[in-house]
């Protein structure tokens, strides 16, 4: 299933259509239409019904790329990360797949959530139809290794704050959190001895 119809969004963000007739192919022309006249609700509207009314066809495929590509674009990262776990469980191939892992990874990126996501953008091949490009994955790559390197800081600056701290609940707090990092770098063992603390 490769697309048919790719079109330039915005830089390094591209949109695509599977199929230019066939199911579908109607409202992912009036998507096009709400796109270049700005309407990005109404056209992510169009293609949220595209998916409800032909969800086996190439071109809800595509929707399901473009939508990913618009909360990308729109900040709706939270709407993003599901969205596209659920277009990698199809096993697109390339080019969908490239450009999605990286959609995927700006979102949880965004969210703070780093694990896994070396691996997995490493795995993605660059300079396709839909990107990324090599310099558009070595950025991201770079920005993925300085936020790990942020998430390992963590519990030492949290250890330090609650040392220092006199208040009993303010030092519940930053037992908690410290919990909380322990368990994003699934270090369990660490964790349950925080929890102890508490």
């Amino acid at each position: 299933m490769f697309p048919e119809h790719i079109q330039n969004f915005k830089p390094q963000i591209y949109l695509a259509q599977s199929e230019l007739s066939g199911p579908g192919a109607d409202l992912l022309k009036k998507f096009f239409a709400s796109i270049k006249s700005n309407e990005f609700n109404k056209a992510m509207e169009q293609l949220k019904k595209l998916r409800l009314d032909f969800p086996s066809s190439a071109n809800a495929f595509a929707a399901g790329y473009d939508l990913l590509a618009m909360y990308y674009y729109l900040g709706l990262y939270t709407n993003a990360v599901p969205l596209g776990q659920a277009l990698l469980k199809l096993n697109p191939g390339e080019p969908w797949q490239s450009s999605i892992k990286c959609f995927l990874a700006e979102a949880l990126l965004a969210t703070n959530e780093s694990k896994g996501l070396e691996k997995m953008v490493k795995s993605v091949e660059t300079d396709g139809k839909l990107g990324p490009t090599s310099v558009q994955k070595s950025n991201l790559l770079q920005r993925i290794a300085q936020n790990l390197q942020k998430e390992k800081d963590v519990p030492k600056q949290l250890q330090t704050l609650i040392a220092q701290e006199t208040d009993t609940t303010k030092k519940v707090e930053l037992l908690m959190r410290l919990a909380q990092s322990y368990e994003s770098q699934g270090d369990k063992k660490l964790l349950l001895k925080t929890y102890e603390q508490v």
